[in-house]
């Protein structure tokens, strides 16, 4: 099985738990026919997928009202697919805060032409703010 493609099968799983070597050739067919997944569902990059798409689509998550409830969408090629997201943006680079999802445009959709890995300080500098607060940073 080529490395990092993990195969969801009780079946298979048992006779590793079991360490069995050679599985039985029905075993080994099912292994060939089995859904095969991405293998990347603990990585810091499918959890930044998974937050956007909770962020814009759970109206139960903290940060709702700011994403989905202004609006705010994932484009339909990446809302199902982590395969897609991770085509287009690559692995988030970087350790476990190094970077993470920004949106270009804050107004706008995660698309692949608005999104990109940026650092905090990156981030900080493209955030939209409230009509109603003063920046400390604020030149005007």
């Amino acid at each position: 099985m080529p490395k990092g493609i993990y195969v969801r099968t009780a079946e298979i799983r048992a006779a590793i738990s079991l360490g069995k070597q050679n599985p039985s050739a029905e075993t080994r067919a099912k292994m060939s026919t089995a859904k095969k997944t991405h293998g990347m569902s603990h990585t810091i990059t499918y959890n930044s997928w998974d937050g956007m798409k909770q962020r814009c689509t759970n109206p139960n998550t903290t940060d709702y009202n700011h994403y989905g409830g202004r609006g705010i969408i994932v484009c339909e090629r990446w809302l199902n697919s982590f395969e897609n997201f991770l085509e287009d943006m690559g692995e988030r680079p970087g350790g476990k805060y190094a970077y993470s999802l920004d949106r270009i445009d804050n107004d706008g959709d995660y698309t692949p032409a608005n999104c990109r890995w940026a650092t905090a300080k990156e981030q900080a500098a493209n955030q939209s703010h409230c009509s109603t607060c003063v920046c400390l940073n604020s030149r005007e």
